[in-house]
């Protein structure tokens, strides 16, 4: 017993370690600051990390577990309770998908009448095309689309996985039609964020925002990886 509560302690210390320096690494260093979608941001970091092979499953769902408690210890409160899978996709701690992650088209349809255009348009262009939240942030929608009408290829620089291109065929209509929209948004900048904010400020943003909508950045892309595969 006693040896399985040392490994509960340094789960615990190792857990809030890693919040803490992802709070830090996004400009917050005041425990007072944090909000619910700091905690929310973090889970997506988890999953992130999950999907690239860094950490497993059960480390994932430990680690936001901890940061949980530790929050609501802190605040009296559970107002920054983030539900890993629900909110953010985590897998369970098996790794294991045992029901649709997916978001459906009527609760997309839903999410979308909360969400600004901008956001809506991001959410499109992860459900039709596979992009990470951090891709369609960062896509120059007007000049892949360009490319897709004229090559038939999608081709995706801006936030990939260690900066590595992405070139896959167009695939449907809806690729384009999301393309189009986005391009129409992004206007004359080069990419999703807004001209009058930073890369972390309007990343910010977008997780406060999607955090009251009912969806979340992970089911998105699983709609498309199940509809494609």
């Amino acid at each position: 017993m006693k040896g399985n509560g040392d490994n509960t302690k340094n789960i615990c210390k190792s857990a809030l370690y890693d919040f803490a320096k992802h709070l830090k690494e996004n400009g917050v260093n005041d425990l007072r600051k944090v909000e619910k979608m700091h905690v929310l941001k973090y889970a997506h970091y988890l999953n992130e990390r999950f999907e690239n092979g860094v950490i497993s499953a059960s480390t994932a769902q430990n680690y936001l577990s901890k940061v949980n408690v530790a929050m609501e210890y802190a605040r009296l409160d559970r107002s920054c309770r983030v539900d890993g899978v629900n909110d953010a996709g985590l897998p369970s701690r098996t790794g294991v998908a045992v029901f649709y992650k997916g978001v459906g088209v009527e609760q997309h349809q839903n999410a979308l009448k909360t969400l600004t255009g901008r956001l809506g348009a991001q959410l499109a262009l992860q459900r039709e095309i596979g992009l990470r939240f951090k891709e369609s942030c960062l896509i120059n929608a007007k000049r892949v689309l360009g490319h897709a009408l004229r090559t038939g290829v999608i081709r995706i620089e801006g936030g990939t996985k260690g900066g590595r291109l992405r070139e896959f065929p167009v695939s449907s209509p809806a690729q384009i039609r999301a393309l189009k929209i986005a391009a129409e948004i992004q206007k004359d900048h080069t990419s999703m964020v807004p001209q009058n904010m930073s890369w972390a400020q309007y990343q910010s943003q977008c997780y406060r925002e999607i955090s009251g909508s009912g969806v979340n950045f992970h089911g998105e892309r699983h709609h498309y990886a199940n509809a494609r595969y």
